[in-house]
């Protein structure tokens, strides 16, 4: 079951719930443990054209690629309609080794005003903004596997921005972060299967309720829940201070 919100008429979100929230008191703004990629976006609303660029790396290595990290391509043309800008994106994985998990952040609006994010899989702020609700981020993957192998290139993607005038901003790519592929319902227990949960027993909260964890492991984790709760949002708070929240999962 996928959760899908709508804008109508004047705004459109396609907000799919399965991303990165945040948590641990504080969000620690850092951003070093996962992350493979920084990226400008620069759009111009005259000419309708969204420029990415690489940040702090130097010839041959600038532009849209990163050595031995995550390159951001835009593929297609740029799509308006009025008030909505879309483009589809995709990202390769330099590096030499496989990746899990791996999700565009949109971290800081550093020129212009009033934009909004869409198209995300959580969130429509930018971090740095309100470092106090969470990683606000597109999530991509290849087919419908969270793994991007070395040397491949991830399935294409929108991401969008609600804007009406020039804008830039500043994006991070994060690998390796938490997480949920699948949730199985069995009776008073729920079994949350994933990548990078961590082997420290984090937090399980469901429709936003905290519930008594049975057992957490990197790859899976069990959850006590009553045998008459049999659907919901699935959510994981993890020890990892960087990416402490998992995707959010509807089961």
């Amino acid at each position: 079951m996928l959760i899908i919100y709508m804008r109508m008429k004047t705004k459109i979100y396609f907000i799919i719930l399965l991303s990165i929230l945040l948590s641990c008191g504080k969000y620690n703004n850092s951003t070093n443990s996962h992350v493979v990629g920084k990226y400008l976006l620069s759009y111009s609303y005259k000419s309708n054209m969204l420029n990415i660029s690489s940040i702090d790396v130097t010839p041959p290595n600038a532009g849209n690629n990163f050595s031995d990290k995550a390159g951001l391509f835009q593929t297609g043309n740029i799509y308006y309609d009025g008030l909505l800008i879309t483009s589809n994106v995709y990202i390769r994985n330099n590096s030499s080794t496989t990746w899990t998990g791996v999700e565009i952040q949109a971290y800081e609006l550093s020129y212009g005003t009033g934009v909004i994010l869409a198209e995300t899989d959580f969130g429509n702020d930018w971090k740095v903004n309100n470092p106090t609700f969470g990683a606000f981020s597109w999530i991509f993957k290849v087919g419908n596997s969270f793994t991007l192998p070395s040397g491949e290139n991830s399935s294409i993607r929108s991401f969008g921005f609600d804007a009406t005038s020039d804008f830039k901003a500043i994006v991070y790519i994060y690998a390796n972060i938490p997480i949920i592929t699948k949730v199985v319902y069995n009776w008073n227990r729920l079994y949350i299967y994933g990548y990078n949960l961590g082997t420290n027993s984090g937090s399980i909260y469901i429709n936003g309720k905290s519930y008594n964890i049975a057992s957490w492991s990197n790859t899976l984790v069990i959850a006590r829940i009553p045998w008459w709760l049999n659907t919901g949002n699935v959510q994981l708070e993890t020890n990892d201070s960087n990416a402490p929240f998992s995707n959010i999962r509807a089961y």
